[in-house]
C-alpha cells in the first residue's frame, strides 16, 4: 500500500530514511528549505524530482500518513507537544534517538504518546546487524564491547549539540545509548560497578562501563577520540565479532549511507509491542546509568 511519508530533519532524515521510503514506492514529502541540501549531495540529488516539497512543518504533519522525525532531541520534544496539542494521533511516527534530551524527558513524553495511543517507534538499528545476531547467542556469557572511532565533532575540533550533554548529546546520550536496548534484553536487575566519562579540554573522549547481572559481567568501553575505527565483541577469552563499527564494515554502498539497509528492516519490523517495551526499559537503564556516572577531567 502506497503511503504519504513526511521527513522532518535535514540530516539523517534525508540521507537515511528518504531513500528507503522512495525505493519502496511511497510518496515522500519534505520541507522546501531542505531542497538546497538535497541538490548539493550526490547521493540525494537524483531523487529531487520524486520528492514533494511543502512550505512548512504544519502542512507536512497534516498531509502525511507516516512521519519521520530525525531532529535534535529538543526539537523532537517540541514536536511531540505539537502532535498532542493538535491531536494528530491517527498517524505513525518514527523518531530518531535520542528521543528527547534526557532520560526523564524521554520517559515523560514516551508515556504521553502511549496514553494518547499514538503509533510510534524509535530508530534503533543495532537489532538488524550481524553484531546483534551474535550478541543474542552469547548474551548469557561474560561480555566485553570495545568501540573506537573519531567523532565528527572531535575530528573537526568544534562542539555541536552531538557532544553537548544538556542538549541530548555527549558520549552517553548520543553514542552509548545505542547499546541500552541490548542491555534491556538481558535483564533488569543490574548492579553497576563502574560508569566513568573522561573529559579532555572540555570534550568527552571516552566512557568506561561495567555491570553485573546474575554473576555475569558486562563491560563497555567507547573511545570517540581514537585514530582507528574498530569495534570488538568478545566473551571470556574468545573474540566473537570484529568490524569497522557495530554496524559492520561501513563502506558506502552506491554512494549511499551504509545504514540504509538497516533502516529498511526497521520500517518493515512488525514487532511493535516488543520494540516499544524494549525501548521503555532502555530508558530506565539510561537513567540508572547516568545517576551513577562519574566525570573525570584530565
Amino acid at each position: 500500500m502506497i503511503k504519504k511519508v513526511g521527513i522532518l530533519g535535514s540530516g539523517f532524515g534525508l540521507y537515511g530514511y528518504l531513500p528507503c521510503f522512495l525505493n519502496n514506492k511511497h510518496k515522500v514529502y519534505t520541507l522546501l528549505r531542505y531542497k538546497k541540501k538535497i541538490l548539493y549531495r550526490k547521493d540525494l540529488r537524483k531523487y529531487e524530482k520524486k520528492i514533494n516539497f511543502v512550505s512548512n512543518t504544519n502542512e507536512l504533519l497534516h498531509i502525511s500518513d507516516i512521519i519521520v522525525i530525525a531532529k535534535r532531541p529538543s526539537d523532537q520534544e517540541y514536536l511531540v507537544k505539537k502532535i498532542i496539542k493538535k491531536k494528530l494521533f491517527l498517524k505513525e511516527y518514527i523518531f530518531e534517538k535520542p528521543f528527547c534530551s534526557s532520560p526523564l524527558k524521554s520517559i515523560r513524553y514516551f508515556n504521553l504518546l502511549i496514553k494518547r495511543k499514538v503509533k510510534f517507534r524509535i530508530g534503533y538499528l543495532f537489532f538488524y546487524t550481524e553484531f546483534f545476531k551474535k550478541f543474542l547467542k552469547n548474551k548469557n556469557k561474560n561480555i566485553k564491547l570495545i568501540w573506537k572511532f573519531k567523532s565528527f565533532d572531535l575530528n573537526k575540533k568544534k562542539l555541536t549539540w552531538k557532544l553537548n550533554h544538556r542538549n541530548g548529546g555527549g558520549i552517553i546520550r548520543f553514542y552509548a545509548i545505542h547499546f541500552f536496548p541490548l542491555l534491556s534484553m538481558i535483564g533488569k536487575n543490574w548492579k553497576i560497578t563502574k560508569s566513568e566519562i573522561l573529559i579532555k579540554k572540555n570534550f568527552p573522549i571516552s566512557w568506561e562501563f561495567e555491570c553485573f547481572f546474575k554473576l555475569k559481567r558486562l563491560s563497555i568501553y567507547i573511545d570517540i577520540n581514537s585514530t582507528n575505527n574498530n569495534f570488538k565483541f568478545e566473551t571470556t577469552k574468545k573474540y566473537i565479532y570484529e568490524a569497522h563499527s557495530p554496524f559492520g564494515d561501513t563502506a558506502t554502498i552506491r554512494n549511499q549511507d551504509y545504514r540504509i539497509k538497516f533502516i529498511k528492516k526497521l520500517i518493515n519490523d512488525n514487532r511493535k509491542k516488543f520494540l516499544l517495551k524494549n525501548y521503555y526499559n532502555s530508558l530506565k537503564i539510561w537513567k540508572n546509568i547516568e545517576d551513577r556516572t562519574k566525570v573525570i577531567k584530565l
